[in-house]
């Protein structure tokens, strides 16, 4: 979910770039859409506000929160192939013995926590842990594991 957030609010700083570029965040979503490449990272989330974070589609989920996080990973998923296998491995909505592994109160309070730092390209602190998160998904996106 971590991830997730972060590839989500560095959508939303190269969205809103490229709707500086041609006055409109509506049109630079339609640009996007329409090419991916344009983004680091594509996120399929539409908020109901243009103007709003695309996290803020799974900050406001209020039911079948492990359904819909399960979702949403694998249409990002599909979306790049580059993390496909990757962050689609997990089930949000998993049971064990018939009892969810984590159950959408849980998730609903995890997601909470993890919005209370913006993870996009201006936020993270100038220090190694920063560049070393960046460093460790793109290998996992290129490869599947870390180099040793």
């Amino acid at each position: 979910m971590i991830f997730t957030n972060r590839v989500g609010d560095v959508f939303d700083d190269e969205l809103n770039h490229i709707a500086v570029e041609v006055s409109s965040l509506a049109k630079a979503f339609k640009l996007v859409e329409r090419d991916h490449k344009l983004v680091r990272f594509y996120v399929p989330l539409k908020p109901s506000d243009p103007n709003e974070p695309v996290w803020s589609v799974i900050r406001k989920l209020t039911g079948k929160i492990g359904e819909s996080l399960t979702t949403y990973l694998h249409d990002i998923a599909k979306a790049n192939p580059a993390v496909e296998g990757i962050i689609d491995r997990m089930d949000f909505n998993g049971t064990t013995r018939s009892q969810r592994d984590i159950d959408d109160d849980r998730l609903s309070n995890l997601t909470e926590r993890i919005s209370g730092k913006r993870l996009g390209l201006k936020d993270l602190e100038a220090d190694i842990s920063g560049p070393s998160y960046d460093y460790l998904i793109r290998k996992f996106a290129m490869s599947g594991e870390p180099d040793a």
